[in-house]
Order: structure tokens, then C-alpha cells, then sequence
């Protein structure tokens, strides 16, 4: 085949002319782009470039012009039943042409309106959920319809890309003739022809309907001595070299400060830290070469276990690492290798066995546990101090105008570690009313540490009956505390009593809403409107404090004491009036749900001042933890992060001061709502969000929102119990009334990455397991996720995160399946993924759509390094710049001209964050200068207006700003 190219350089011989509005220019993808706006266009307006052509005069065989046309006007199968969600629809048929043009004569049209890609669809799980519901559209009634193309069953993604036209009987070996490819409205828009079609649903002027917007691209215009066209795909043109990077300072050498983040909140008493440390690639095989020391020298007993290990070399990923710091220990020192010295601890913490019975023994505290009791500890005591307990659960429920009390029943006691540092101890079994009924599962989980004064106690239950709602009046922790003698309690700042029959029949404390709680006796003793959460006796020999992280937030909830017993109301205990079955629920729950709580109990000898145990208190709600943000960011476990301050990144610094103070903004408080993301079921994983964001900017509300976030999630979310749906179990609901009555979320709601973050930072064993079974059930979905960026992005992020942290080869799998959709729905040549957005004719580039795409691939290519998604990246990032940006670093919300505007948000966050990685595959400065173009947006933003960004619009925050860091280390901003 004898080619000629006619088109590889739009500035070489092209002369650009226009009448109308139109605009046209070339970019770097070698495409010509034609654009008339959204205005009413005009009988004979036209855009056209043209240039001179010499065919060779020893040409051979025939003279074909071979091309690429394609438009974003859409025209094609409307069927108006098939959308009734989507019906904003602008079909223009018979105005509009695309044209090529020989020494002034037309040799091929086509009308824009035949387009180059076909009806989109959406996949019958989601309609069906959607209808079992009636939710948005009710019963009857689809989204869109498909698949659906003439007679086609399955129609291809594009198709009509390249054409091709036999030019031999104009021209002649020898001969030069003026080509011109041109945009043409033959008719105005204006004027009503036949076979448009427009219906809007917003409220807008008439006058509207004649506005005419579009885009159309030309490229790879060659001359062929054979009837064919010659194609061509983003594959093919795009280059790679990714660029090679120093080694952080941070990760020369096998020592690294920590800081204890949060420290502030530590007690006067040794205090026990815990959670997951990443570590990079290589840095650590063995998890027992860490030792941490002061910054004096002075060793620290550390517990640590691989929570995870890097694909390939087995090295460890993510570490669990526990420790009792020292009182006034603020900063240690991490070292890990080989060269890590590691002090043995003392034999300060055992566990035995003796048949059903399980005991503790640490230098401060000792407990026991037995199979089969009905207590979930027999007894408890300090050293030196009374034995105390036993610990009951009790759940008080209402059903058909009776009141059923079940009483846990412990089946299992497990030990799950054994020290030196800490042991867990898993306790499993039954809510069970002694009748036949039994309520659900429960889990308890005590860990006791050496060294510290406290052991901790979670609690969570599950409701597993047949009932879709179960009322439930209270659920209570009752603590035995006979053994005080006369008793005094604390719940704030004073003591009172002793409690007496006479005087005191209790002492309580009501937080019944999340903005007033009272203290009372007999009378009432104090009011505020958020108690600290934490109870204490005080008896002649000693005593006992216990507290409920983050109390208030889930009311109603309730302390109580008498002479003989210290009862947690986790949902909230009845006062003595309410006894009647019809009073009222305290709360509910419905099936498949679960609920949990987190207690520390600190039993003492002696007295106790309530100031101390009100730091315990806050130390508990903030729960410290060993934390160095360049250390984090090095290790790269969740792709490329940068420390975000007021040096570095100022303005971005900003932006998470104002972003934590706006998600606040929206709580809803109560036991079962608390804390549900600003947008449903922690949607588009806002909390794995601000975990990152935690990582990088260190606020610890950012700490909390995580943890918190995922209280909920992990428990109200997600499914527990489905006996008609078992393979539902694990995966989190799609958004319904009261979280919990639909069937599994799908597409961008389906999460597997928040729940492994929850295991690898909080240590939490559940949340493995059910990390594990979300990643399961995404696994499981075809990667056909019908036709948009985020539902292919969304499931391809989570399988190929999935990967990274376990290396399962299933979630690599499942991974390559969506991405073999996305390239199927990827325009071949253009590289954008068209889409629609609220109009069945406007096609193109959603950018917040594309930036989960653009997330899926960077940690798809991350995980595995195939260069398919690297190139598919590099080719959205360029189409998003010239389809979808202003030109200055921000990006429409829609191509459809009704939702063009950003809606309050922009998707540079993640658009940006595209670049920059982009930047990283190929080396070209004109991706970092994009990047921070989109950077810069973001600033000014929020220095206009203040922090409109979504939390959820974050995925590859950490990906832009590490870019942007690497693009000024290497000079490619210079003058930026």
C-alpha cells in the first residue's frame, strides 16, 4: 500500500475559515475540532479548513482518501418510552453536515446526526433493585432501554469512525487539487424540519430548542492507492517513558521518627497505641524486625503482626503494631530491619486455659471469660483492688405487644493473640430469651495490654431473626460492683453520694439527644448538652471507670449506677415509667443489620480523681496512634501521596481546613444515623477519602470522620444476614430509607477498599472478614457495567485495590474484565469516553465520570503495570483537556449545555490528579502544566468562595499533588 499523510501536521498547508459562530483548532491527539456553541446557528454558517494536495505523478492504482469524522451530536433510535428519566433530547436531523470537499464539490456527507456511537443501556440489576423499590422512577418504568440497536442484538461500541472515498475519476496521477473538510448548516436551526425532535424537562425559554451545540473532529487524513481506510487507535500514537524518581529522604535508612498522633489527649498513665503502619515495597520482610524507642534511648515493648504483604517480593505491606507509651511520650523511634534490636518484654501479660474457662493475668488488671455463661466477663479486678463483675449483655425487645429479654449466651472464646504487648480474646455467641427466640449473633472483643491500667471491651450485635424491623427498647452492659461497698459515682466533674436507697435510689445520666443530656438522682444533679460518656464508682476500696467512645453522637444513651450494679445503656435504658410495652422504642433495627460499641473499663485500687478518668475518656474518642506523614506517603500503599501543609501545598492546606469544617457541618446524630456520609451509604467511599487526606494533612477530625464513617458502614451498610440472598452478605446497600431495606449496592457504590483500610489502621478483625466478602461480591459482577466512566472505574478500583493488598489473582481477574469494558466504551481514536449526562443528544466527556475511570486506572496500573491501562489513561487525560476543559484548569459537569456549569464543585481534583499520573507515564511537561493548571482552579476556588469541593471527587487528590511535586523537583513548572 502506497499512503500519503495528509494530516499529521494541521499547521502545514491547512487554512482554517469560518462563518457563524464556529471555532475550530488541532490538538495534540492530531485531531482538527470544529465547535459551534450553544446558540441558534444560521442557514449557510459553516467551519471549514482547507489545503492543496499533489498526487505524485508515478502513482500507482487508485486515488482514496481515507479519514476519520466524528461528531458528538446524537440522532439516532430515540425512543421517547425507553427515557423517560433522561428526556432532555435536541435531535436536529437534515441541518447539520459534515462534508468533504474536492476543488469546491461535495464528494461525501453525512448528516451529524448519524453518530458514531450507539444507545446506551443500563444493566437489569440495577433497574430491578431500583423498581423492588420504587425508587426515582417507580414500578414499571426503566431508565434507559437496551441493549437496543435496529436489528443489532449487541451492538458495537463505535462503528462509522473511518471512511474512506474513491477520488480516481477527479484526480490524476500528477494532478494538485484543493481538499476541504468543512461543517455546514444547510438549514438553520431555526427552522423546524421534519424529523427533529425536541423535549426538555426543565423549565426554560422556548427559544432554547433552536440553540445548536456541537463538537466534530477530523483526523488521519491520508491518501491510499487501495479502497480502504487506513485506522488508526490512541494505542498506537501514544508513547510511554515513565519517569525515574529519587528515593525520599524519609526511606534512607532503617530508622523513622514517629510521632503520637493525638497525643495531646494522653492521660497521666500509660496509655495503650495501636493501629497499621504501611511500609514501602522491600523496606521490611520480617514484622518482628521492628523495635521502637524513645527519642532517649529508652526501649519500648512493641507487639507487631503483617496485616498484608506486597505482591511479588512477600514483603510486609501494612503492619499492626501496638505499644503502651510511657507517660509524657510524645515521639519514638521506629527502627525496622535487620539491624532492629528488639528488648524482650516482661512477662507482664499471660493468658491461660483451663477447660471452658479463659483468664488474663497483666501487671494491673486481671479478667476471665467462660464458654456457656451467660456473663461476657466472670469477674475483672485491678491489682489490688476488688474482684468486680460479672459483665451481662441484655436486649430488650418488643414484638407483637410483648417484651422478649434476651440474655447473651457465650458459645465461643477464642484467643486470638496472646502478647506480650496485648492479647485479644474473641468472644462469640447468642441473644437468646430462654424461650426459643433468639434476637442475633453478638461478637465481643477484649483486649487488655501489659502496662496499662485498662482493658477495652467491644460490643456488637446483630439482628439475624425473620422480621424486616425489630423494636428494640434498650440494649445494656450491666457491671457487677457489689464488692465496693458504699458507692459514690462520677460522670463529669464532681462526685456524688454514696448512693443510698434513701437519698439516691440511682445516680443517671440521659443523653437523650445529641445536644442536652441531664444527670440526676432523685432530683436532677447537672445538665450540659454533650456528656463526656464515661461512668465511675467509688467504693471503700476501690473502684471502676468505664466509657463509650464517641457517646453522645449515638444517642440515646445512658449511664446508670446503684449500690450493687453499673449498667451502659448503649441503647439508651428505659426510665422506670416507660416500662410498658407501648411506650415507645428507644431505637430499631432492621434484618441484616448490626450494631457495635467500644467501652474502656478501668478497675483500680484506691481512689481515683474524675480528672484522670476524663482524659482516659478523650484519649479513647480520639484514639492515638504512631503517625509520620512523609513515612506514609513513601510507602505508596495507596498509590502517590504528599504531605499537604502550610509550606508545600498552602493552599490545599486550606482546603482541608474548610472541607472537615463543611462535612460536620451536615452530621445527623442518633444511635442508627450517625455517621452517614453528606451524600448516602458512604457513597463513592468519602471515608477511604478522608483517610488519605488524614495521611496527608494530619488533622485529626479527618482521623475521626474515617473511623466514624465506618462505624456506620461497616455495621448499618452493610449486609449481614440474608438467608434468601446469601451471596448479598458483606456487600453494602444501595441507598434506601433507613440505610437497610434494599438488595446490594452496584456500580459506584459497591466499596471493598474502606472496609480493608478500616482492618489495616484500626487492627479490627471483622473488618477483614467483611472486607473480604465485599470484594468478593464486586468480584462476582460482570465487567460490562453498562456504558459510563464511573460504572466501569468505580468496580475496576476496588478489584484492583483489592489486589494490591491481598494478591488474590480472582480480584486481578475481575479487574481485567472492567477495564476490557472501558477500553470497549473508550472512543479508539479520540480517547474519550463518551457518555450521556441528562440529554439523549448530547454525547461526550462527563469529566467527574471520567475522573473514576481515571482513579480504576491508576490503581489498576499501579498494582499490575499493564501498559493497556496506562495508554487508556494518558488518552482520557488528553481528551478531557480538549473535550471537556475551559482551558484554565476547569471542567464542565456535563456536555449536556443545560448541566454544563460545575454545579458547586469541580472535578479538577480528580481530572488533575489524571494528569499528573499521566505526567509520570510519559514525561511530558505538557501533562504536569495541565495538572497544575487544574491545581491552581482548586485554589482560587476556594480562596473566592471558600471550599466548594466534594469529599467524594477526591479519589486522586494525592496522585495531583505528588505529580505536581515531582513536575517542580524536575523543572517541568518552571514559570508556572
Amino acid at each position: 500500500m502506497r499512503m500519503i499523510p495528509l494530516s499529521a501536521d494541521w499547521e502545514d498547508g491547512w487554512q482554517l475559515e469560518v462563518n457563524g459562530q464556529y471555532t475550530g483548532s488541532a490538538d495534540r491527539r492530531g485531531l482538527f475540532a470544529m465547535c459551534h456553541p450553544w446558540e441558534v446557528s444560521r442557514t449557510g454558517d459553516y467551519a471549514q479548513v482547507t489545503r492543496r494536495v499533489e498526487v505524485p505523478a508515478d502513482w500507482q492504482g487508485p486515488r482514496v482518501l481515507s479519514f476519520m469524522a466524528a461528531d458528538s451530536h446524537h440522532g439516532r433510535e430515540f425512543v421517547p418510552d425507553e427515557w423517560e428519566y433522561n428526556t432532555d433530547v435536541d435531535i436536529f436531523i437534515g441541518h447539520r453536515f459534515s462534508q468533504l470537499l474536492v476543488d469546491g464539490d461535495v464528494v461525501w456527507e453525512m448528516d451529524v446526526a448519524e453518530t458514531d456511537t450507539p444507545v446506551e443501556h443500563l444493566c437489569s440489576l440495577v433497574t430491578d433493585n431500583m423498581e423492588s423499590i420504587g425508587l426515582f422512577w417507580g414500578p414499571g418504568k426503566r431508565r434507559y432501554a437496551g441493549p437496543r440497536f435496529g436489528d443489532v442484538d449487541d451492538p458495537p461500541p463505535y462503528f462509522d469512525v473511518y471512511h474512506c472515498v474513491d477520488l480516481s475519476d477527479r484526480v490524476k496521477p500528477g494532478d494538485a487539487f484543493e481538499l476541504t473538510l468543512r461543517i455546514f448548516d444547510r438549514v438553520g436551526s431555526d427552522v423546524m424540519l421534519p424529523e427533529d425532535v425536541h423535549g426538555i424537562t426543565s423549565e426554560e425559554p422556548e427559544d432554547n430548542r433552536a440553540r445548536f451545540e456541537m463538537i466534530a473532529w477530523w483526523a488521519d487524513l491520508q491518501l491510499l492507492n487501495e479502497q480502504t481506510t487506513a485506522e488508526t487507535t490512541f494505542h498506537e500514537r501514544i508513547a510511554l517513558a515513565s519517569i525515574s524518581e529519587e528515593r525520599p529522604a524519609v526511606l534512607r535508612g532503617d530508622c523513622v521518627e514517629m510521632t503520637v498522633a493525638r497525643g495531646e489527649t494522653l492521660p497521666p498513665v500509660p496509655y495503650p497505641v495501636w493501629g497499621g503502619i504501611p511500609f514501602p515495597q522491600g523496606a521490611l520482610r520480617d514484622p518482628d524486625q521492628v523495635s521502637l524507642t524513645t527519642t532517649g534511648g529508652v526501649d519500648i515493648p512493641v507487639q507487631t503482626r503483617a496485616l498484608s504483604r506486597w505482591t511479588g517480593d512477600g514483603s510486609v505491606q501494612w503492619l499492626d503494631l501496638t505499644c503502651v507509651v510511657p507517660v509524657g511520650v510524645r515521639t519514638v523511634l521506629m527502627r525496622y530491619g535487620d539491624q532492629a534490636t528488639r528488648v524482650p518484654a516482661a512477662p507482664a501479660l499471660t493468658v491461660s486455659r483451663e477447660g471452658d474457662l479463659v483468664s488474663v493475668h497483666a501487671d494491673q488488671v486481671s479478667l476471665s471469660m467462660r464458654e456457656g455463661s451467660a456473663a461476657l466477663l466472670e469477674r475483672f479486678q485491678a491489682v489490688g483492688g476488688p474482684p468486680l463483675g460479672p459483665v451481662t449483655g441484655v436486649l430488650n425487645q418488643q414484638m407483637v405487644g410483648y417484651t422478649y429479654a434476651h440474655n447473651t449466651v457465650v458459645r465461643e472464646v477464642e484467643v486470638e493473640e496472646a502478647g506480650p504487648v496485648r492479647t485479644s480474646i474473641a468472644l462469640r455467641g447468642q441473644l437468646d430469651d430462654g424461650q426459643g427466640h433468639v434476637f442475633g449473633r453478638f461478637t465481643a472483643r477484649v483486649w487488655a495490654w501489659a502496662g496499662s491500667p485498662l482493658f477495652s471491651l467491644t460490643f456488637r450485635v446483630f439482628q439475624d431473626t425473620e422480621h424486616p424491623v425489630t423494636i428494640v427498647h434498650e440494649l445494656l452492659l450491666e457491671m457487677g460492683t457489689a464488692p465496693l461497698g458504699a458507692v459514690s459515682g462520677a460522670v463529669t466533674s464532681a462526685w456524688h453520694g454514696p448512693l443510698s436507697s434513701g437519698r439516691f435510689p440511682e445516680l443517671e445520666l440521659r443523653q437523650e439527644t445529641a445536644h442536652e443530656y441531664t444527670v440526676s438522682g432523685r432530683d436532677q444533679l447537672e445538665a450540659g448538652e454533650h456528656a463526656p460518656g464515661w461512668m465511675a464508682a467509688q467504693g471503700t476500696t476501690g473502684g471502676v471507670g468505664c466509657g463509650v467512645r464517641w457517646f453522645w453522637q449515638q444517642c440515646p444513651k445512658t449511664l446508670t449506677l446503684t449500690p450493687e450494679r453499673l449498667t451502659v445503656g448503649l441503647f439508651g435504658k428505659r426510665r422506670h415509667r416507660e416500662w410498658l410495652a407501648d411506650s415507645g422504642p428507644t431505637s430499631f433495627m432492621t434484618r441484616g443489620e448490626a450494631k457495635r460499641h467500644s467501652l474502656w473499663i478501668m478497675p483500680y485500687a484506691g481512689a481515683q480523681s474524675v480528672e484522670l478518668l476524663q482524659q482516659v475518656q478523650q484519649a479513647w474518642d480520639a484514639r492515638p496512634h504512631l503517625l509520620n506523614r512523609e513515612w506514609f506517603a513513601a510507602a505508596r500503599v495507596a498509590g502517590n501521596l504528599s504531605p499537604v501543609d502550610d509550606v508545600h501545598f498552602p493552599e490545599m492546606a486550606e482546603w482541608l481546613r474548610r472541607l472537615v469544617v463543611h462535612e460536620s457541618s451536615k452530621d445527623v446524630y442518633g444511635i442508627r444515623d450517625w455517621r452517614e456520609t453528606l451524600w448516602c451509604q458512604n457513597y463513592r467511599g468519602r471515608a477511604a477519602n478522608a483517610l488519605l487526606l488524614y495521611f496527608a494533612g494530619g488533622d485529626g477530625a479527618w482521623q475521626d470522620y474515617f473511623e466514624q464513617t465506618m462505624l456506620h458502614n461497616l455495621d448499618v451498610d452493610t449486609i449481614h444476614y440474608d438467608p434468601e440472598h446469601p451471596d448479598w452478605v458483606g456487600a453494602l446497600r444501595s441507598w434506601c430509607p433507613f440505610h437497610t431495606v434494599s438488595g446490594p449496592a452496584f456500580h459506584v457504590n459497591s466499596n471493598c477498599q474502606d472496609q480493608f483500610l478500616h482492618y489495616f489502621f484500626t487492627g479490627e478483625p471483622d473488618s477483614l472478614t467483611e472486607a473480604q466478602l465485599a470484594a468478593q461480591y464486586i468480584a462476582r459482577q460482570s465487567g460490562n457495567q453498562d456504558r459510563s466512566a464511573r460504572y466501569e472505574g468505580w468496580p475496576l478500583a476496588q478489584m484492583a485495590i483489592a489486589y494490591t493488598w491481598t494478591g488474590d489473582a480472582a480480584y486481578r481477574q475481575s479487574a481485567e474484565a472492567f477495564l476490557d469494558f472501558a477500553h470497549r466504551y473508550t472512543h479508539p481514536r479520540r480517547g474519550a469516553y463518551a457518555e450521556v449526562h441528562g440529554s439523549f443528544s448530547h454525547r461526550g466527556i462527563v469529566p467527574f465520570m471520567t475522573g473514576y475511570l481515571g482513579y480504576g486506572l491508576i490503581r489498576y496500573h499501579q498494582a499490575t503495570g499493564d501498559e493497556r491501562a496506562a495508554r487508556l489513561l494518558v488518552a482520557l487525560s488528553e481528551a478531557a483537556v480538549y473535550e471537556a476543559s475551559d482551558g484554565n484548569g476547569g471542567y464542565h459537569y456535563s456536555p449536556n449545555p443545560r448541566l454544563s456549569a460545575p454545579h458547586g464543585f469541580l472535578p479538577s481534583a480528580n481530572i488533575g490528579g489524571m494528569l499528573a499520573y499521566a505526567y509520570r507515564l510519559t514525561g511530558e511537561s505538557w501533562f504536569a502544566r495541565q495538572a497544575w493548571l487544574c491545581y491552581r482552579r482548586l485554589s482560587d476556588e476556594v480562596k473566592a468562595f471558600g471550599s466548594f469541593h466534594s469529599l467524594d471527587m477526591s479519589q486522586t487528590a494525592g496522585e495531583l499533588l505528588s505529580g505536581i511535586a515531582l513536575a517542580r523537583q524536575r523543572g517541568d513548572l518552571d514559570g508556572c
